[in-house]
């Protein structure tokens, strides 16, 4: 099964050499850039605005890429890479995270392919480094979900009868959402890592929520009611879960929390 995953480990190898082939890593990264932009998130009016200027400027980057590789002319190639690292510079330049950080990504993957490795370095370090600091506080989250930090709502929801159901369904939606942004980022962090590892470039592997064996996700709907009493009957969890695969397709692990009391 193809993931997001094979896509990163891919395009690391071909990033140092060994598979050196210039087309194929402008595929990977059309793919990688296509597949990650559904990530961005949308919020309040003004986000809103920052967001179709990102999505505005990853599809005008996509072009040039995509011309890069139709072309038989390396002087064409050379200037249809150019553009686009040009516009995935301005959509790093952006706040809109994580998307804006992923960018710096793709400007080193373009002076990588323009031959221009100093820089190229320097962007990957970057956006490693900018990376593992979004990630701190979705890991924590993560990590105090798993250990049980929400039987918290459960003491304190029989107390609120009337926001008890909305308050299932919003905490849910907010750890699923969560470990989404958290398993993308973090496949870009370990792809990152293993480049600058390979350059020889001093970096810490920083503590990962989902590892590297998990190779894919999958948003799963959920539907279910508690049978009960009183204002048990009211309480109906339409709930998320996310499962994890490993690189045979098998599932490894279900995360879901479901707030009914």
């Amino acid at each position: 099964m193809s993931t997001i995953s094979d896509s990163w480990e891919i395009l690391g190898q071909a990033l140092i050499g060994q598979l050196p082939s210039p087309h194929q890593v402008i595929s990977l990264l059309v793919g990688i850039v296509f597949e990650t932009d559904d990530t961005i998130p949308r919020l309040n009016a003004i986000e809103e605005k920052l967001t179709l200027l990102m999505s505005s400027y990853l599809s005008s980057a996509r072009d040039f890429l995509n011309d890069a590789l139709l072309t038989d002319s390396e002087a064409s190639r050379r200037e249809y890479l150019n553009d686009a690292r040009r516009f995935f510079v301005q959509a790093s330049n952006l706040s809109v995270p994580p998307e804006s950080l992923r960018a710096q990504e793709y400007v080193g993957i373009c002076h990588t392919l323009l031959g221009d490795k100093l820089p190229a370095n320097n962007w990957f370090k970057k956006c490693f480094v900018n990376l593992c600091e979004y990630c701190k506080p979705m890991y924590l989250y993560a990590n105090k979900c798993e250990n049980g930090y929400v039987k918290f709502f459960k003491e304190i929801a029989p107390l609120l009868p009337l926001a008890g159901a909305g308050l299932d369904v919003q905490l849910n939606t907010t750890y699923i959402n969560t470990l989404i942004n958290l398993f993308y980022t973090e496949k870009q962090i370990i792809h990152l890592w293993k480049l600058l590892k390979n350059d020889e470039t001093v970096v810490e592997k920083p503590p990962t929520f989902f590892g590297e064996d998990i190779a894919a996700i999958a948003k799963k709907y959920i539907s279910t009611r508690k049978a009960g009493k009183g204002t048990a009957q009211l309480k109906i969890g339409d709930i998320y879960m996310l499962e994890c695969y490993d690189r045979n397709g098998n599932i490894v692990k279900k995360c879901f929390h479901q707030f009914i009391w």
